[in-house]
């Protein structure tokens, strides 16, 4: 009966609506049918913004055509008058473009031949609503004329869709192009129907399903002779699990530690979900190759497969580098080489195991490769999380979260860098070196975020927050609870209510993320010069393709700027640049299959963009084409326009024995920065890798230099170097830069240099939390400079920055000494160590939180606090347990100045007292609680039943539902 009062309810606005809103022209019919045209301006027939004269690309038009004085160019004049009509509704709304000067390009009313309104464009050819109210006028006959009688430069006017209307701001139709939406320097492509390109590009077909078996490709890679490797997932939806489709093994996926944990769990699920299932399809790595130039691939072949193991994921990334291919698959990053030049691997190397301890959401798997300009490759992997002993011994276990990592080609030196992530998708660098990854949204209302990665930054996901959302119910909440990740809105870019233990966003995207990819500054396009390029992939074609962003700098941190869509209408899942100036692209075709098919095209750019002297990037990528150079032929290639040549050309010359005089002289001149920096880059390596004292003393140089990005890049560097002195560093903390004193700051805490304490103290006080990123380098320097006692004595310290910084360098601690923060007199900062204490948790510090409760009690004043936090001072109550405790939340309840949310919730803690749920409700993580005896919380109720009884309300029918549980005798009220 709802359903049907709904269709009833929305016929009946649909009808309002058709009365209220009358189309008076859009100019859809291709001509001007009875409108009265004098003088060449407006030419036959509207305009559709292609082809013929045009002042520009038009824009913001609906439909296919508009109205448009350009016909003859600036110099046409004329007018176009419409047939007369009587004004019925209070106004006339259209859309306008073009000129900007009164009666001369504009649209006019007329009334009795007068001119009773006029409306001009903003001198662009940019369409934008406008609205006439006429509601003096109704009654009166009228007619509209549209007027050029200007020939300056901007002597035109544009003109589409106008309304009668009862709305002030009506709705108005897209832009289309052929039926497509039209969007700003895109055209449609007569090869792939539903594809838009941009214009002057030609399109290509490389691979097909039908003529080279491409299945469902999700990554794709250019080996150095332009070869592609294309990762195949036949295995995802089919033999790789989610969750969500079985939600009984939740409490065992969310407790496992090891991948072995997680082989226990589908044995124990054997009879709900066959592990025999797991292993029906293999995912494999295809070879394609163009070997005739022509730009379709000829030869295929099936470089890698076998990976079908119960614990094996999706296949993810795939690099060529030098004569391996790296491979990630959870569990295992693999190390594969083709010994014969078969096309075919023969020698496989698990490089690290451990990867995917959790089930969790299909496709949070492991991702790409990029190699950094430190000679280390970079991935990630998504909340399946991991555990990873490396070969130095150490282990890195991230059970409830996503990461950035690195290591060395070798498989030395693995290291986790950045943390908090949900689904990152892979990682790539700028051709200053910052690394980039985007990680998507998790379905609540956020948006896919782009983060810039930071050495030893945490972003705030936890994989609870999918758990309180998604799962709910297996966790023990019919309704979804509070979720820190949205009340917190953690997720965002940077805000003033915004936990400070995280590193914010540096932009937003309403997209479904896939592959990530950076210009490499020759080839295609030229339009994505200095520019991102992200796979947006969501179900329907028509709303996916390809975005290109821009990050510039601000402060220590970066901000995301021209976001637009650049290539659309396909389910693009990866993209490479490649050898030869195109950009391919693999996409997935016919979504609705069991089986999807997959294709690979190119796009060139017409003409070729690339400078001449930049030619030839093909043979300098190839095998052969910089190791046999000389080493002052690989100085020059490295402040080559492209960024692949200048990183294979530093590389290539960092394993050189005469390196370092070379790099030293590249950071000497100041005719190329690109040189400048490679040259610094190629220091960091050899001081890094060999402890090379006079590329250390370069670096120490540079921190001199007048190039502010110079001297950020040795400051980074010098965290790893084998530096004696680190008052250079401790130095650049008061450089004019900011972000040369974050990697200074994020350095000195690398070297665990306790004589940057004080200064580090200074840096946080002067940026005064105004810059997130440059706080997060000061807090690493301190929590690596001071001990938890000094950190501690600063509760007291006058400046706020500096307090909440000694809170975050608490936490990264683990510090009991959180508490001395509890009640700082700013709330921001009592909240931050509130939230460290409970969300890590720091158990020691438990109690002392659940004390709080007591300023919350029926007749108390504590402070205001926020619902999210109150959550966390009654979720420590009950996990601290006792009679105290009960106690306590049994007062809270019956505090009515609380939210009514908040009492009810504590009242359910009680309710469950006896036998905690193994998963932590607050955090939605597995931490298993005893069973506890009824004695305390029967106490506890038999004290405080009298007065909460008074209260006769929902309060008090909880309460008398908890005294029926625990079997005490109550009297009614």
């Amino acid at each position: 009966m709802a359903i049907l009062s709904l269709i009833l309810l929305f016929i009946s606005l649909t009808a309002v609506f058709a009365v209220e809103q009358s189309l008076f022209e859009d100019f859809e019919q291709g001509n001007f049918g009875a409108w009265r045209k004098t003088g060449n301006a407006f030419g036959q027939s509207p305009s559709s913004g292609e082809g013929g004269n045009q002042p520009g690309e038009i824009t913001g038009f609906a439909g296919e055509f508009f109205a448009s004085s350009f016909a003859q160019g600036p110099e046409g004049m004329g007018s176009l008058t419409s047939p007369s009509f009587t004004i019925r509704q209070p106004y006339i709304s259209f859309l306008i473009g073009g000129g900007s000067l009164k009666g001369l390009t504009s649209i006019q009313l007329l009334v009795d031949q007068k001119i009773l309104k006029e409306a001009i464009g903003r001198a662009d050819h940019n369409m934008l609503p406008k609205t006439w109210d006429v509601t003096a006028l109704i009654g009166k006959k009228a007619a509209l004329r549209l007027v050029d009688a200007s020939t300056r430069r901007q002597g035109y006017i544009l003109v589409d869709h106008i309304l009668f209307s009862d709305q002030a701001e009506p709705p108005f139709p897209p832009a289309t192009r052929n039926g497509l939406p039209m969007i700003a320097g895109l055209s449609g492509s007569s090869i792939i129907p539903g594809l838009q390109i941009p214009k002057n590009s030609s399109l290509k077909i490389f691979a097909t399903h039908e003529e080279h078996g491409l299945h469902y490709p999700n990554a794709l890679s250019i080996d150095r002779d332009g070869n592609l490797l294309v990762t195949e997932t036949h295995r995802f939806g089919r033999c790789v699990p989610d969750t969500r489709d079985h939600p009984y093994w939740l409490h065992d996926d969310i407790a496992a530690l090891t991948v072995n944990d997680r082989r226990v769990l589908h044995k124990k699920w054997n009879h709900r979900y066959p592990i025999s299932k797991m292993s029906e399809r293999s995912d494999r790595i295809l070879l394609l190759k163009d070997t005739n130039k022509d730009g379709i691939a000829d030869q295929n072949t099936i470089y890698a497969d076998g990976f079908d193991g119960i614990l094996d994921g999706a296949a993810g990334g795939v690099l060529p580098l030098d004569d391996r291919v790296y491979f990630a698959c959870i569990p295992h990053i693999w190390s594969l080489r083709d010994t014969n030049d078969d096309g075919e691997v023969d020698e496989r190397k698990k490089m690290f195991s451990g990867f995917g301890p959790r089930i969790s959401l299909a496709g949070h798997d492991l991702d790409g490769f990029s190699l950094g300009p430190d000679g280390r490759l970079y991935g990630t992997v998504g909340d399946r999380s991991l555990n990873v002993s490396t070969q130095e011994g150490r282990n890195y276990s991230y059970n409830d979260q996503g990461v950035v990592y690195r290591f060395d080609p070798d498989g030395s030196h693995f290291e986790v860098v950045h943390t908090g992530l949900r689904d990152p998708q892979g990682i790539t660098f700028d051709r200053r070196g910052n690394p980039v990854t985007v990680d998507s949204d998790s379905g609540q209302g956020d948006k896919a975020r782009i983060i810039y990665i930071i050495d030893g930054a945490d972003s705030g996901w936890r994989t609870g927050h999918q758990n309180l959302h998604t799962f709910h119910r297996e966790i023990g909440y019919p309704q979804r609870p509070l979720n820190q990740w949205m009340q917190e809105r953690q997720w965002d870019v940077h805000h003033e209510e915004q936990p400070a233990f995280l590193l914010p966003p540096v932009g937003l995207l309403p997209v479904n993320p896939a592959g990530l990819a950076y210009y490499p500054g020759t080839g295609f396009p030229d339009r994505a010069l200095n520019s991102f390029l992200l796979c947006d992939n969501n179900p329907d074609p028509r709303g996916s393709g390809i975005w290109s962003f821009q990050l510039k700098t601000e402060g220590a941190g970066m901000r995301m700027e021209r976001p637009q869509k650049l290539i659309w209408g396909t389910r693009a899942t990866d993209l490479a640049f490649g050898n030869d100036g195109r950009l391919y692209v693999c996409d997935i075709i016919e979504q609705n299959k069991s089986e999807p098919k997959g294709r690979i095209f190119t796009l060139m750019s017409e003409p070729d963009p690339t400078p001449l002297e930049e030619a030839g990037v093909a043979g300098l990528l190839s095998k052969e084409g910089l190791m046999k150079l000389p080493a002052i032929e690989l100085f020059e290639l490295m402040k080559h326009g492209d960024f692949r040549v200048r990183l294979q050309a530093q590389l290539a010359l960092a394993n050189r024995p005469e390196a370092v005089p070379y790099f030293i002289n590249a950071t000497r001149q100041r005719e190329s920065l690109d040189l400048a920096l490679h040259g610094t880059w190629g220091l960091w390596i050899r001081a890094r890798r060999l402890g090379s004292i006079a590329s250390t003393d370069r670096l120490v140089e540079l921190l001199a230099n007048p190039e502010e990005e110079l001297r950020a890049q040795a400051a980074r560097a010098l965290g790893e170097a084998p530096l004696k002195d680190a008052g250079c560093l401790i130095n650049s903390l008061q450089d004019p830069s900011s972000r040369v004193r974050a990697f200074a700051a994020i350095s000195l805490a690398r070297l665990r240099v306790t004589a940057a304490f004080n200064p580090a103290l200074l840096l946080l006080a002067e940026n005064g939390d105004k810059d997130p990123y440059l706080r997060h380098a000061g807090v690493m320097a301190l929590a690596g400079a001071g001990t938890e006692a000094k950190l501690a004595a600063l509760s007291r310290h006058p400046s706020k920055a500096i307090r909440r910084a000694s809170v975050l360098a608490l936490r990264r601690l683990l510090s009991p000494n959180l508490i001395h923060f509890f009640f700082d007199e700013e709330s921001e900062i009592a909240d931050e160590a509130i939230r460290a204490v409970h969300d890590l948790p720091v158990e020691q510090s438990r109690p002392a939180v659940a004390a709080l409760l007591d300023e919350y009690a029926p007749g108390q004043q504590g402070r205001p606090l926020s619902r999210i936090i109150l959550r966390r001072i009654l979720h420590s109550a009950f996990r601290t347990g006792g009679g105290q405790n009960a106690s306590r939340l049994l007062r809270f309840s019956a505090n009515t100045k609380m939210p009514f949310h908040e009492r009810m919730e504590a009242l359910r803690l009680l309710k469950i007292w006896t036998n905690p749920p193994v998963v932590d409700q607050s955090l939605g993580r597995y931490a298993p609680l005893p069973p506890r005896k009824e004695d305390t919380v029967k106490a506890s109720l038999s004290q405080e039943i009298p007065s909460l009884l008074q209260l006769n309300d929902e309060i008090s029918e909880a309460v008398l539902a908890l005294a029926k549980q625990y079997e005490i005798p109550t009297e009614a009220p």
